[in-house]
């Protein structure tokens, strides 16, 4: 029987024996922090059944709410991260979910019912780099525990490039519309251009002082962007952001010259 539990831990060691990784994925948040997640299974062979897990991260501005799906419950949590001391340190407050089962069922496309963590840690200040472990899920007759390992940066702009995208040999449709394209692009932002609709400019990066507001998603290898009624989705042979995961997608309209035909490219701010 799986049971929930949550734990912090600072400082810990991720190439443990007997761990398995089952997600990760990074988020950049407005305020400058990196949320690096990896979701681990341990230990990876216990005598049971491991849980068949799905979920993903839903950036705010200043915070992520976390959720992972098992079956038809959501357990999950909302991390609130603030830089101080320079960038050196990292304030975090880490409590419920405050996603609504409406919210969850949108996101998965099935009736969902929403599990709270039992326990949740104390708010605490850590040191930019550090771990952070949160216990999501435990078997209580096998010991068998499946747990988030969080590393918190303050990084400057610059480097979230190593989290930028990458489209290798993408498809894209939209409505009756469809282009591939037999390259790969890589870039921090992307643009996509539709015909009779413009230009419009998109990264996973919550640059909302420029102009930019949230307009979709990338999960794995595909990514849906949202403009006006129309849908835009882009699949890649491989992950779009390394790592995998699901993240967060921010975009601005550009131009609103959208040319004669479905297109893909990299672009700059």
């Amino acid at each position: 029987m799986w049971n929930v539990r949550a734990v912090m831990l600072l400082g810990i060691g991720l190439l443990q024996a007997q761990q398995v990784r089952l997600m990760s994925g990074v988020n950049s948040l407005e305020n400058g922090v990196f949320v690096n997640y990896q979701t681990l299974l341990e230990p990876a062979s216990a005598g049971g059944v491991a849980p068949r897990l799905s979920g993903g991260v839903i950036t705010a501005r200043q915070s992520i709410h976390r959720y992972v799906q098992v079956g038809e419950a959501a357990f999950g949590y909302d991390l609130s991260v603030m830089p101080v001391n320079g960038g050196r340190d990292i304030q975090i407050r880490i409590g419920p979910l405050t996603l609504t089962p409406e919210d969850l069922s949108r996101f998965s496309a099935k009736s969902l019912r929403l599990a709270p963590l039992v326990k949740y840690p104390n708010a605490t200040t850590v040191r930019s780099g550090s771990a952070i472990e949160v216990e999501i899920l435990r078997n209580a007759s096998t010991g068998q525990r499946v747990f988030d390992v969080l590393t918190l940066t303050v990084e400057t702009a610059r480097a979230a490039g190593e989290w930028g995208l990458r489209l290798v040999a993408p498809v894209a449709t939209t409505g009756s519309l469809k282009a591939k394209f037999p390259a790969t692009l890589t870039g921090d932002l992307m643009t996509v251009r539709v015909p009779r609709r413009g230009a419009m400019t998109i990264g996973v990066q919550a640059m909302r002082g420029r102009g930019f507001q949230r307009v979709g998603e990338v999960d794995g290898k595909v990514m849906r962007v949202q403009w006006g009624e129309a849908t835009i989705e882009i699949v890649s042979e491989e992950s779009i952001v390394p790592g995998g995961g699901k993240w967060t997608l921010y975009g601005r309209v550009t131009s609103k010259d959208g040319g004669p035909e479905l297109q893909l490219g990299t672009a700059d701010l």
